[in-house]
């Protein structure tokens, strides 16, 4: 009777165990398939546009939606991922609620993104775990959004111009513009600014209508200050055609970020040839003139010279006397004038 007993009580207590294990793996699988039913849904939508050119606007909207917190107490961090075929890597996290949407853009990363194709992925970080599986817990966006940045095009203002004021000189001119160009000359000075240009090099190539070379030149170019070069072109041919080609190339680790169209096939032609004396002539310098020697005079000339001054002295000296006696004679004594002749007879005498 005592085993039989024992027996039940057994039966009972190995029914009971097995009926609890049953409720609790009943309950682990309904606990597990809320919590994979629930969890937090990321989706991707795009508002500034996902094909631009370096330096352009870009962003994406990002839906965070879950079916089991819609209370702000559901916070967590959303982190965004951009990864490019480029070999870039970027990062931006923010602190949201499961239930809010969010916002990407250019200007949540400290510098332009280069060029390149990027994927953008999401992630929830919910450390209560109220919303997705696991404790933490993590979602990741469903379908990762993409993003394709062109290297932004760079043209070449090309130009030769004759020096107006030397006819066998020509000034050469070139510098950088585009759209990219203009918005960083825009934005100068703003925290929202276009990334500065990088470091490069331009060179310059002119020939004559025969195809040989008559100009190569190479000039450095940094920063910014470098979208612009000028050089003067001495002795250019007068008459003559040419062709001239300008190419800037990008030497720093930005140069993927730009793509500059060389200019090429720019004609010039030199004007003709001006004759001298002329405005725009080149200038002559003046011929020293050979010093002339003093010309000599014959004998028999130098001889009458000397025979005319001698009589010249003659004349004068004659003159000279006679106006002497002239004066002598106007102080004789005068015979019809007696009061004068007495005055000077007493004179005499005395």
């Amino acid at each position: 009777m005592t085993g039989l007993l024992r027996a039940r009580s057994r039966a009972r207590f190995t029914f009971m165990a097995a009926a609890t294990a049953v409720v609790v793996l009943a309950l682990t699988a309904v606990g597990g398939a809320a919590h994979a039913d629930s969890p937090v849904k990321i989706v991707f939508k795009a508002t500034d546009g996902s094909n631009i050119q370096y330096g352009g606007e870009w962003g994406y909207q990002v839906n965070l939606k879950n079916t089991r917190c819609a209370s702000l107490d559901c916070e967590g961090a959303l982190t965004l991922k951009l990864s490019g075929d480029n070999g870039k890597t970027f990062t931006a996290t923010t602190d949201v609620y499961a239930s809010e949407t969010a916002y990407i853009g250019r200007y949540d990363f400290d510098d332009a993104l280069p060029a390149g194709k990027y994927s953008i992925t999401a992630s929830f970080a919910d450390p209560k775990g109220w919303v997705s599986v696991g404790n933490p817990g993590m979602a990741a966006s469903n379908k990762p959004a993409t993003l394709t940045i062109a290297a932004a095009p760079v043209a070449i203002d090309f130009r030769i111009e004759s020096d107006p004021h030397q006819n066998t000189g020509a000034v050469v001119n070139a510098h950088l513009t585009g759209t990219y160009l203009d918005q960083l000359a825009a934005c100068y000075g703003s925290e929202q600014c276009h990334e500065p240009l990088g470091d490069g090099r331009w060179d310059f190539v002119i020939t004559d209508d025969t195809g040989a070379t008559v100009v190569e030149k190479r000039v450095s170019a940094r920063g910014t200050d470098g979208q612009f070069a000028s050089f003067y072109w001495h002795s250019v041919p007068a008459g003559s055609n040419f062709t001239a080609t300008a190419q800037f190339t990008f030497t720093d680790a930005d140069r993927k970020n730009y793509a500059v169209e060389p200019a090429s096939g720019l004609s010039f032609t030199s004007p003709e040839a001006v004759p001298a004396g002329e405005p725009g002539s080149p200038e002559i310098a003046p011929v020293a003139a050979e010093p002339q020697s003093s010309p000599s005079l014959p004998l028999w000339a130098v001889l009458s010279w000397l025979l005319v001054i001698v009589l010249l002295a003659a004349v004068i000296t004659t003159f000279a006397l006679l106006v002497r006696r002239q004066r002598r004679a106007a102080t004789s004594i005068d015979p019809d004038n007696s009061e004068t002749t007495g005055e000077l007879v007493k004179g005499v005498n005395s």
